[in-house]
């Protein structure tokens, strides 16, 4: 809760400082929770709902706005923060994968409910990846 705690102020904080410091606070957190619930069961709820939130804090505040340097480095960062989003939630869907039957009914729901969120981010991000790839494309590169 304080990793979520953090990646909203960063979403919303009001000066930059304030936002630089939440992101790595919430990094901090992030990194912490990450090393704690990979003690859980892969699929537990709890700990697929920790992979789930950090993969959309670093897809949305590492990759989803435009870094301060401009030009190819900014957009190659930015594209690699996505990606490594991508691998966090993958990451996370892969683990379950292989221990959902382990799970009681309620935790499978619960699981289960999750699983479609990152499902779902993966998904889009991907889908958001081709459009941006797809438009650097002229008529001369077919």
């Amino acid at each position: 809760l304080q990793a979520d705690y953090f990646r909203y102020v960063a979403e919303v904080g009001s000066t930059e400082d304030r936002v630089e410091k939440a992101k790595t606070r919430a990094m901090n957190s992030y990194t912490t929770a990450i090393k704690l619930a990979d003690q859980l069961s892969p699929a537990d709820p709890i700990r697929l709902s920790l992979y789930l939130n950090y993969s959309v804090y670093y897809y949305e505040i590492f990759g989803g706005k435009r870094p301060k340097e401009e030009g190819k480095q900014g957009k190659k960062e930015m594209r690699e923060h996505r990606e490594t989003a991508m691998k966090i939630a993958r990451s996370g869907l892969d683990d379950a994968e292989h221990d959902l039957e382990n799970l009681d009914r309620q935790k499978m729901a619960e699981a289960q409910f999750i699983i479609q969120f990152l499902q779902q981010n993966l998904q889009s991000w991907m889908s958001k990846n081709k459009k941006v790839s797809s438009s650097k494309r002229n008529l001369f590169s077919q």
